[in-house]
């Protein structure tokens, strides 16, 4: 099933850059919290890939593009958001929604914890946030205060994930 975006472009509201430890999303202008940044689109896979995000129980949508280089005006370039700790954006699934200030020029970041309820391929955070949990996994690996913190950016198939059970 492909899931279509909206009218924001990649070259209206983020690029894709170059950054010291491969490539981030930018914002070309600035957002203020509640915002959408933009919407996402993507075949629903029945599971995770290096570049999809969890939309539901088994359901994760993956880019269009899977190439490890963007190319200009790119409707996949939402694979290359980076991970933070204390991200400046969060899904409300189909959208990226600001939920913290970001300034022209600032890398637009979510918490891979608040949609993954377990990563394809787990990774040492580097965000340098000082609640930086050090190797990010998913929600399934997190300590109740951290779930407890994380709670109102959750994705909604997270939120109900230990009353249901393990999630794909």
């Amino acid at each position: 099933m492909l899931i279509h975006s909206g009218p924001v472009t990649a070259s209206s509201f983020y690029s894709v850059q170059r950054r010291a430890r491969g490539y981030g999303v930018v914002a070309m202008k600035a957002f203020q919290p509640g915002e959408m940044i933009l919407e996402v689109q993507g075949l629903i896979r029945p599971r995770a890939t290096r570049f999809s995000i969890q939309i539901g129980p088994s359901e994760h949508l993956e880019p269009l593009s899977l190439e490890r280089e963007p190319a200009p005006a790119d409707p996949a370039g939402w694979r290359f958001l980076n991970h933070s700790c204390e991200p400046n954006a969060w899904f409300s699934h189909p959208r990226l929604v600001c939920c913290e200030p970001i300034e022209r020029g600032d890398p637009i970041t979510f918490n891979y914890n608040t949609t993954e309820f377990e990563l394809s391929e787990p990774f040492s955070c580097s965000c340098g946030a000082p609640s930086c949990l050090g190797w990010i996994r998913g929600y399934r690996h997190l300590e109740k205060k951290e779930r407890d913190r994380l709670g109102p950016w959750l994705s909604p198939h997270l939120t109900h994930a230990l009353f249901r059970g393990p999630t794909s």
